[in-house]
């Protein structure tokens, strides 16, 4: 196999670990906002009437779930940057391989096109897997600092 080839691999094998990451990330950033549209909704309600019973989230599980899938979303949107980047850094090695005797030019020529292809197209897949991650963190973080701004009024007064 030609060394810029190996650059390929390596993006492919990068890129199925970041998709996993992705999933993850959706999974909690999902649960998260659920969790809190279901019980978070009638928390910040509920808070309000101290008649009914509180059904609720803790503060600090909200806060524990908040942070998982912010975390998760955190490691996922910062290694789908690094994608064009190694579609660019394979594309310029090869490139520069043309130069030696290390290979054809044809063979180096085609992994400077498939190395800036598999970033790109991996980049397009975690743009696209981005998006719904994004909304249910926004939601869930929404409610979250409702709930969360409701107990802390709540604990001023008494």
């Amino acid at each position: 196999m030609y060394i810029s080839g190996a650059f390929d691999v390596m993006i492919i094998c990068l890129g199925i670990a970041n998709f996993a990451f992705g999933v993850m990330a959706a999974v909690y950033a999902y649960r998260f906002a659920k969790a809190l549209e279901k019980a978070g909704v009638n928390q910040a309600d509920l808070r309000k009437n101290e008649e009914l019973p509180v059904v609720a989230l803790t503060d600090k599980a909200i806060i524990a779930m908040r942070n998982r899938a912010e975390n998760l979303y955190t490691v996922f949107v910062n290694a789908a940057a690094v994608f064009p980047l190694l579609g660019i850094l394979g594309t310029v090695w090869a490139l520069i391989e043309i130069q030696g005797v290390t290979g054809s030019m044809n063979d180096n020529f085609l992994a400077a096109l498939t190395s800036t292809f598999w970033g790109l197209i991996f980049s397009i897949i975690f743009k696209a897997e981005q998006t719904p991650i994004e909304a249910w963190l926004d939601n869930g973080m929404r409610e979250a600092e409702r709930c969360l701004d409701i107990g802390e009024q709540k604990n001023e007064e008494t």
